[in-house]
C-alpha cells in the first residue's frame, strides 16, 4: 500500500511526523531532530500527535494483510504484493513487507526519543505527572509496534534508545522472540503502572486500560494464561466498558461504550480499508474480496452478518464492511471489550475454570449477535473437550474480530496455519526484508527464504 509520504531508514534519527492527528491540540512537527523538539511541553506533545499519526498509517496495513493472510478475505484485485501475501508467496523483495518493517520501526524511534527525552524537558508548568502520561502512551504505542513486528517477523532487531546514525554503532542483530515478549511486557506494565486505571470508553489514545486489554492480549500469545485471565477479568469486570449493539461500534458517528483505544481518522487524515474493499463502480479498487469460507461461515441470524459484509452495488457482489466511508473517516478500533471476553473464555480453557464460565463468556458474545447459547448438556461438568472449548472461541474470534488485525495470527499462535493453508511451517513468518538485510550486515534471514 503506498502513501504520499517520504520512507525514511529505520537506523535514521528524526522525529518523523507525517499527518495531522486529533490526539492532542498541537500541531505536529516533521523531520526535526529531537535536540530541536523535545525540550519544551509543545514540543513533547507535537511529537506524540506524530507517533499517533505514525500509527494511523501502519495499523491500515497491519488489518488488511492480516485478512489476506488469514482464510476471512482473498486478493480480488491487480497488486502482486499483495497476491503474495494472500497466497503466501513471500519474497523478501515484497515492498509490502518492506514498508511494513519501515514504518513500524519508524514509529519506535519516535517512541524512544519520547521515552528517552520528555523526562529532562525543564520547563515551568511542565509536571512531572503530565510527562509520564506522554511517556507512558509512546511505551504503549512501542509496545503495539513490536508486537505487530514479531507476529510477522518473528525474532527481530529491539531498539530501545533512540538511533542517531546511519553508522556501524545502528547495526542491530534479531533479539529472541522470548526478549521481544519480554520488552513488550515490560512498556505495558510501565504504562500500566503509571497510567493506573484510568481512561474511558472510546478513548483516542492510550490509556492504562488500554495497557490491561493489551497486556491480555500479549499474555494469551505468550501462552501466560493465568496472566491472561487475571487481566482480562480486571477490564472486564472493573473497566467502565459495556457490550452495547454491535452495529454502534461503526460508522460515521458510532456510540458505543466498548471501545478501549480508537485510532480517529477523518476525510484529511484518512484511511483507505473502504477504497480498497469496494469495487471500481462505487469508486473503489476491490483488492481484496471476503472468501467463501468466510462467507459460509456465518449462522443463520447472525447479526454481524449486516455489518462484517456488504453489497454497495446490490449486484450480489460481496465486499468486506465495517469500514464503508471511501473518504476513510472511519475510526478505526485497536481493542475493545468483545476481545477480552474471548481472551477469558480461551484462557480460561486452558487454567481450568468450569466450563459454564467458559460457555458464558463465548455465549455473552453469540447472544449479542442474536445467536443462542452452546449447549452445556450437564451444568458443572466438562462435556466438551478443550480442544472443542477453545474451537467454539475460535469460531466467534473468526467473526466477531474480523478485520480488525486478528485472524492470521490467530491462525499461527495455535500452529494452525500451516495446516490450515497447507504450507510449510516456514511460511508462516514473512523474510526479513531484503533492503533490510543489505543494509544492515547483523541481520540474518528467516529460514526457508
Amino acid at each position: 500500500m503506498k502513501y504520499l509520504m517520504q520512507k525514511i531508514s529505520t537506523a535514521l534519527l528524526v522525529v518523523f511526523v507525517v499527518a495531522s492527528c486529533d490526539v492532542t491540540n498541537q500541531t505536529p512537527q516533521q523531520s526535526l531532530p529531537s535536540e530541536t523538539v523535545l525540550t519544551t511541553e509543545q514540543g513533547a506533545n507535537a511529537t506524540l500527535a506524530g507517533a499517533y499519526s505514525q500509527y494511523q498509517v501502519v495499523l491500515q496495513d497491519d488489518y488488511v494483510f492480516s485478512e489476506l493472510a488469514a482464510d476471512d478475505a482473498g486478493h480480488s484485485g491487480s497488486y502482486p504484493s499483495w497476491a503474495a501475501v494472500d497466497q503466501h508467496n513471500m519474497l523478501a523483495s515484497n515492498a509490502e513487507s518492506r514498508d511494513l518493517w519501515i514504518d513500524y520501526y519508524d514509529l519506535i524511534n519516535i517512541a524512544n526519543n519520547l521515552i528517552a527525552n520528555v523526562p529532562n524537558i525543564d520547563e515551568e508548568g511542565f509536571s512531572d505527572a503530565e510527562k509520564g502520561q506522554i511517556v507512558s502512551e509512546a511505551k504503549v504505542l512501542r509496545a503495539l509496534a513490536y508486537h505487530s513486528l514479531v507476529r510477522w517477523f518473528g525474532p527481530v532487531p529491539l531498539i530501545t534508545t533512540p538511533t542517531t546514525s546511519l553508522g556501524e554503532e545502528s547495526f542491530v542483530s534479531r533479539s529472541s522472540v522470548s526478549d521481544v515478549y519480554s520488552q513488550i511486557a515490560t512498556d505495558l506494565g510501565d504504562a500500566e503502572s503509571t497510567l493506573g486505571a484510568n481512561g474511558s470508553p472510546n478513548s483516542r489514545s492510550a490509556t492504562g486500560w488500554t495497557a490491561k486489554a493489551l497486556l491480555a492480549r500479549v499474555h494469551l500469545y505468550q501462552g501466560n494464561y493465568q496472566d491472561a485471565y487475571d487481566y482480562a477479568d480486571d477490564v472486564i469486570t472493573n473497566g467502565p466498558f459495556s457490550l452495547g449493539d454491535y452495529e454502534a461500534l461503526y460508522g460515521d458517528t458510532p456510540s458505543s461504550n466498548e471501545p478501549i483505544f480508537t485510532l480517529v481518522y477523518t476525510n484529511e487524515d484518512a484511511n483507505n480499508l473502504s477504497f480498497f474493499a469496494r469495487p471500481n463502480g462505487s469508486g473503489g479498487r476491490y483488492e481484496y474480496a471476503p472468501t467463501q469460507t468466510y462467507l459460509n461461515s456465518f449462522e443463520s441470524g447472525d447479526l454481524r452478518l449486516g455489518r462484517n459484509l456488504m453489497d454497495v452495488n446490490s449486484d450480489g457482489t460481496p465486499e468486506l464492511g465495517k469500514y464503508f466511508t471511501l473518504e476513510g473517516r472511519d475510526d478505526v478500533i485497536v481493542v475493545r471489550l468483545a476481545e477480552m471476553y474471548l481472551i477469558r473464555a480461551e484462557a480460561g480453557v486452558q487454567t481450568g475454570e468450569d466450563e459454564s464460565d467458559i460457555l458464558d463468556d463465548i455465549d455473552t458474545i453469540r447472544n449479542r449477535a442474536n445467536l443462542s447459547d452452546i449447549n452445556d448438556p450437564t451444568p458443572g461438568v466438562q462435556d466438551y473437550t478443550d480442544q472443542e472449548l477453545v474451537n467454539f472461541v475460535m469460531q466467534e474470534r473468526s467473526i466477531e474480530l474480523a478485520q480488525e488485525g486478528h485472524r492470521w495470527h490467530d491462525l499461527n499462535r495455535l500452529d494452525m496455519a500451516a495446516s490450515t493453508f497447507g504450507i510449510s511451517q516456514n511460511m508462516t513468518l514473512w523474510p526479513i526484508p531484503q533492503r533490510e538485510m543489505e543494509s544492515n550486515p547483523e541481520l540474518t534471514q528467516n529460514d526457508g527464504y
